[in-house]
């Protein structure tokens, strides 16, 4: 997924005036990297929740995505 450059820098102009945001939001390329991590986590939940007959559930997709994370992840380390 890309972003034009002016949406980008609008976007990254409304959060840095937010107190709140980190410093990676603090740069346009820092943002439309976020954005970028959100559009995956986003394609996974919806992906997941389909795989497992739930529809466009994405609180569950979220949630069973994110165990199978965790699952690989622990496969990969040896630990069953």
């Amino acid at each position: 997924c890309s972003y034009t450059s002016d949406e980008a820098e609008k976007l990254c102009l409304h959060s840095s005036s937010d107190t709140r945001g980190s410093r990676m939001l603090s740069t346009k390329e820092g943002f439309v990297e976020v954005l970028d991590i959100m559009n995956t986590i986003y394609h996974n939940s919806v992906a997941a929740a389909k795989r497992n007959g739930l529809g466009y559930n994405l609180v569950a997709g979220a949630n069973i995505a994110g165990f199978e994370r965790v699952a690989e992840a622990m496969l990969e380390q040896g630990v069953f």
